[in-house]
């Protein structure tokens, strides 16, 4: 549809929203950025739960220079609350989670974080966030009742996650937490505690890792939520964070790869749309025609690679998982260990060349939430990773690369 089409079809249907936030697409393509602005703001009064018309004002007003200045703490709580008025449940944590770390915040603001990391399936957030409210309101029945409730929902019913560490724990333990460092969150709270081997609260903190995610970590001790499985009967097995995106967000899949005797095939499993298995076969050939350099020559022909993104309730799609695919067959092949809490982005060629993608910054986002602790991704992508706000991009090592061998270099574990 041309734009004079779209124009046409708001004129004809002035109270679709729909109609408006497809003319304010096409305006924001054209740089017609305050005749975008005009278009969002109608749609959001005629759908205020239009989540993807509220994104693109958001990006619109960022254009304009309309935004608040993010670096400033004081503007982090409204800027969590609109994140979240918008469906950006990982922008209104990360600020939401900065707000109540910088102090001052009450208990409804951690019972709020609470509630977004729950529905983001941050298990561990949501209940190091619980345990603060339950210590500022003094056990209040209401916090108490939400808190038992995410713990019923966890299979941990009956058991006082948290409630027995001292002052100061919790927030050394959510400080962790925020780093992405799940072991140094545990310690803290375990060295805090009255009775250090209280069973009850040792076995829920346990029990909350393990859950982590929704499902049980597969990771080496001191990572949080990705780094390296080690081999069970395959010759070869690696995970790595696959950095992906979604209209309500960021995404950090897990992926495996296992090197098994075979021909030379390719499996790949685990919810993979079209575009994404594409990107599987490009992965694939990829490792086949730079075998040489790779030192994988006699392992292509009698090796069968299986990748497998081990949550199979999130669809994948897309191009963008071409390097991190890359990255775990070689690691897979050559039974080699990948980097702990390894993340990447970006497409790969049949010749090892990476190349640009889209969605950094809420690919970014989710990577921080996700306890990634490195970030390979295209160097044509420099310049948008050069504008995360520093926020974002506290305590991660964010490399870019121009080809595999590059990333390889940064993707395999070189000590043990």
């Amino acid at each position: 549809m041309t734009l004079t089409e779209k124009k046409r079809r708001v004129v004809l249907e002035p109270e679709d929203a729909e109609a408006r936030y497809a003319l304010a697409e096409a305006f924001f393509t054209d740089e017609q950025l305050e005749a975008a602005h005009k278009q969002l703001t109608v749609a959001l009064k005629l759908s205020p739960e239009h989540a993807n018309a509220g994104r693109l004002l958001e990006r619109v007003k960022d254009r304009l220079g309309q935004q608040p200045d993010l670096s400033k703490p004081e503007a982090w709580p409204e800027a969590a609350r609109r994140f979240a008025r918008q469906d950006r449940l990982d922008d209104a944590i990360l600020y939401q989670e900065a707000a109540c770390l910088s102090g001052g915040q009450d208990v409804p603001a951690w019972l709020e974080l609470a509630d977004w990391c729950a529905r983001r399936r941050l298990w561990d957030r949501a209940l190091l966030a619980y345990g603060a409210a339950l210590r500022l309101s003094q056990r209040e029945p209401r916090v108490v009742e939400a808190r038992d409730a995410l713990l019923s929902r966890l299979g941990l019913a009956g058991v006082d996650v948290l409630s027995e560490a001292p002052e100061g724990a919790i927030s050394t333990a959510a400080r962790a937490l925020v780093d992405g460092d799940v072991a140094a969150a545990k310690r803290a709270l375990m060295l805090g505690a009255k009775d250090p081997e209280h069973a009850a609260l040792e076995r829920a903190l346990k029990a909350e890792i393990a859950r982590a995610g929704g499902q049980a970590p597969r990771t080496e001790p001191g990572s949080a939520f990705f780094g390296t499985s080690k081999p069970h009967g395959t010759l070869g097995t690696g995970v790595i964070g696959v950095l992906g995106w979604s209209p309500t967000g960021g995404a950090v899949s897990p992926l495996e790869a296992a090197a098994v005797v075979g021909n030379g095939q390719l499996r790949f499993t685990g919810n993979v749309g079209e575009s994404g298995r594409e990107a599987g076969l490009v992965a694939h050939t990829c490792l086949k025609a730079m075998a040489e350099p790779l030192d994988i020559t006699l392992l292509v022909g009698t090796r069968d690679l299986h990748l497998h993104f081990t949550d199979i309730e999130l669809g994948k799609d897309g191009v963008s998982s071409g390097l991190a695919l890359t990255l775990a067959g070689v690691a897979a092949l050559k039974n080699q260990r990948l980097a702990p809490r390894l993340g990447a982005t970006g497409a790969i060629t049949l010749h090892g060349e990476v190349q640009r993608v889209d969605g950094i910054y809420e690919k970014v986002v989710a990577a921080r939430l996700a306890g990634l602790r490195r970030v390979i991704f295209p160097r044509e992508n420099r310049e948008d990773f050069d504008k995360l706000p520093s926020l974002v991009t506290a305590g991660m090592e964010l490399r870019p690369v121009t080809h595999l061998e590059e990333a390889l270099a940064l993707a395999l574990q070189t000590h043990e």
